[in-house]
């Protein structure tokens, strides 16, 4: 096997889980009173994990955790503000004095949101006399800062107890940190914040510095795509599905968490959710390895081999077809032609924006690896 900057062994999907590793351990979820953060807060309840639910709604927070504490679940409710460090501080607080080792072993950054697409590029003219209005932060404040907060608390208490098998931080990003998209169910700055969270993985997940600074922990990434949750509600699942995209349920993304949260020898690995009962199969049954390393092309050659696993890219090629460039994201076009739609979508939108082979070839017609 060649060096990579981030060494480390692609995932055995056959492999037997061990959920023993998790029993008696203490974990924190954050955004865990609703979607996939409750869906992982209900799997290591479950398998006997101590669980700090964190939430900034308190009224749900609270209801879902009596909920699961009427099931015998070792599952309390930390209300927290994850866009606040003295806020999460105090969460991970209230987890350690729960904790029957008095460590925190597991920390999943599941709090997340999204604003509606293009809300930060309002249309306005270029001529008006008004003042530019401060574009929305929120969600780069909760997916991103709330994210970088998570993992600092989490080294601070990793490091200060022994290396465990269930040592772990798990990152939660989206599909949408691989590629652009110009899907209305996504936002300029929730991709540009799922980036960030890949950014943050990428730094952290290298063995030197989880063993000197993380006190030796594990460090994964879940990559869902469109997934039925608050998140993406009927309405949106009704569109995505109608141009043919296979959407997911929570519980594939759950599947993906205790892949990774109870099999000690994954390190360093995204995990890519899709819909299992999409393709066939049984929830996660089609979860596969990303491959963001080197070796595996920081993501791409996976994602496009199994490219029919998220839909038909061709119906939704189709709607490109009436953009005009300055709708379309550079990459989005890129992709497209990366994934050999082109014929489809590409002949129209150059033939319907008169575009000659030199302009065609900016937008990725001759350069596909461009992305």
């Amino acid at each position: 096997m060649a060096t990579t900057p981030y060494p480390s062994t692609p995932i055995d999907f056959h492999r037997q889980l061990d959920p023993s590793i998790l029993k008696g351990r203490t974990a924190l979820v954050t955004g865990g009173a609703s979607g996939i953060g409750l869906s992982i807060v209900t799997a290591l309840a479950e398998v006997g994990a101590h669980v700090t639910l964190v939430d900034i709604d308190a009224s749900t927070g609270a209801s879902v955790t009596e909920t699961l504490k009427s099931q015998g679940l070792h599952v309390i409710f930390a209300e927290a503000d994850v866009t606040s460090w003295e806020s999460q501080a105090k969460a991970f607080q209230r987890a350690l004095r729960i904790s029957p080792q008095q460590t925190i072993d597991i920390v999943v950054a599941a709090a997340g949101i999204k604003t509606q697409y293009a809300s930060c590029f309002p249309v306005e003219s270029a001529a008006t006399d008004k003042e530019p209005k401060r574009p929305p932060t929120a969600t780069l404040d909760v997916n991103l800062t709330g994210t970088y907060f998570t993992m600092s608390l989490a080294q601070h208490y990793f490091a200060r107890s022994p290396p465990h098998p269930a040592k772990q931080m798990l990152f939660i990003a989206s599909m949408a940190a691989y590629n652009q998209s110009t899907s209305p169910a996504l936002s300029f700055d929730y991709t540009a914040s799922k980036f960030g969270v890949r950014g943050l993985f990428h730094q952290v997940r290298r063995p030197e510095l989880a063993a000197t600074r993380f006190g030796g922990a594990r460090f994964n990434l879940l990559a869902p795509f469109f997934i039925a949750s608050p998140m993406c509600p009927p309405e949106e699942v009704e569109e995505l599905v109608s141009v043919g995209w296979k959407v997911g349920d929570v519980e594939d993304v759950r599947e993906g968490a205790k892949r990774c949260l109870t099999d000690h020898s994954i390190r360093g690995r995204v995990v890519v959710c899709c819909s299992g009962k999409g393709n066939g199969g049984g929830f996660g049954d089609a979860n596969f390895d990303a491959g963001d390393d080197l070796e595996g092309g920081f993501g791409l050659p996976a994602v496009v081999e199994r490219k029919g696993w998220f839909g038909s890219l061709e119906a939704t090629a189709k709607r490109w077809v009436s953009f005009k460039p300055a709708q379309l994201g550079l990459h989005s076009i890129l992709l497209a032609s990366f994934l050999h739609i082109k014929d489809v979508a590409f002949e129209a939108f150059i033939r319907r924006n008169a575009l000659t082979t030199e302009q065609a070839g900016v937008f990725g017609w001759s350069n596909p690896w461009y992305l």
